[in-house]
């Protein structure tokens, strides 16, 4: 059987089933715990007709009403508030919170109280002062050194040394055979060091105005240290560069360094860098004690390089009176605390009488073409003469 309906009837028909679909929905509620979980719960049409509408159109805020609102001040924390038992701490945060942030706050909170309590309990810091001396923590030098340079209440002293098979001795000594040792070096008289001492020879002064020059210039050819000597003072050293000179103190040891940016003199005997003293005037005589530091240049590719030195002792008016050329230096082999040195020791006089009283210390193109050969217990050590090293000078008073 066939049923006709009019457009009208469909149309109806229709509409009663949209407007039905709205009756039968059901409503959920999602939520999301502490977790970062999300549960639905369906909403009942009784909680339904509680929840508020919400206007999309918020009334608008007073906007000179608004800048006027002031907050009241939060009233002081009285110290019976911090002491806040377990219950009272958590009920501040309410109940939302879930169990592991809970264990987490008290063990916040019970690590805060045992600070806070150990900070109670700590007795109270002394104030340091930097003012108060106690005697008994300082020493008195020139009773140390009487002692051997320790105190008398110590043990005895020893050092230590690993032999070939790795094993570790102490050996004793004894501070005072120490002792007396270093005060006999110090009462040891001084030996000077051999080397060519040039003078201007008297005779070649007193030669007459008138004497044949011939046998004048034959008389000279006996006497080729004076030569080196004339030649020497021709150049030196009133024509020397405006430099300021430096003072030696007696029983004070001076470290000098003859670098490349010194600018090099040009002697008679080449061109070199120099030192220009003032000795100090007394009234005993002086021994000068010189050492001339071993060191490896190895941007030369020099294993072994020295300033060999050349000495001029020179008067007031800075004029040549002596000359140490070519001096036999003593050789220190190299040890754990400072490099190998040449060492030499020159007896000067810078008394009234003597008139000494600079010193010009340099080299000489002849010294830098050779080289020093030191006989050592394990090799033969060659040192190369260099123009730059490091000096060490000290003025010592010769006991007569």
């Amino acid at each position: 059987m066939k049923l006709n309906y009019s457009r009208s009837t469909v149309v109806l028909l229709v509409a009663l089933c949209v407007f039905s679909l709205e009756a039968l929905a059901e409503r959920y509620s999602v939520e999301q715990d502490s977790f970062g979980g999300y549960s639905a719960k369906k909403v009942d049409d009784a909680q339904q007709a509680d929840v508020p509408v919400i206007d999309s159109q918020p009334e608008p805020e007073e906007p000179q009403q608004q800048a006027k609102l002031e907050l009241p001040p939060e009233p002081p924390v009285s110290p019976k508030s911090q002491n806040v038992t377990d219950n009272e701490y958590l009920g501040d945060v309410g109940d939302s919170l879930s169990p592991f942030e809970k264990e987490y706050i008290e063990t916040e909170r019970l690590e805060r109280s045992k600070v806070l309590g150990a900070i109670r309990r700590a007795p109270p810091l002394n104030d340091f002062d930097a003012t108060r001396v106690n005697s008994e923590e300082f020493v008195d030098g020139d009773k140390l050194l009487i002692d051997g340079g320790r105190p008398s209440s110590e043990g005895s002293r020893y050092y230590t040394v690993v032999d070939a098979d790795g094993t570790v001795r102490n050996i004793d000594y004894d501070a005072d055979a120490v002792q007396a040792a270093l005060e006999k070096e110090r009462e040891k008289k001084i030996e000077f060091t051999e080397a060519s001492v040039l003078e201007k020879s008297a005779a070649s002064a007193d030669l007459p105005e008138s004497a044949d020059p011939f046998a004048a210039a034959l008389f000279a050819k006996n006497f080729t240290s004076d030569d080196y000597f004339d030649g020497f003072s021709s150049t030196c050293c009133q024509t020397l560069p405006n430099v300021d000179f430096i003072e030696l103190e007696l029983g004070k040891a001076h470290y000098y360094e003859m670098n490349e940016d010194q600018l090099p003199y040009r002697f008679s005997g080449g061109d070199s860098r120099f030192l220009l003293l003032s000795l100090p005037q007394t009234k005993e005589k002086q021994a000068l004690s010189i050492r001339s530091f071993v060191r490896r240049h190895k941007r030369f590719g020099i294993d072994n390089g020295v300033f060999f030195p050349q000495l001029v002792t020179l008067d007031s008016d800075k004029q040549p009176l002596r000359i140490f050329t070519g001096p036999l230096l003593k050789y220190h082999s190299e040890t754990w605390l400072a490099h190998g040195y040449l060492e030499g020791f020159f007896q000067l006089d810078s008394t009234k009488d003597g008139g000494e009283r600079f010193l010009l210390v340099n080299t000489t193109r002849d010294i830098l073409g050779q080289t020093s050969s030191i006989e050592s217990d394990e090799e033969l050590i060659s040192i190369e003469h260099m123009e730059i090293g490091t000096l060490e000078l000290k003025l010592l008073v010769e006991d007569n």
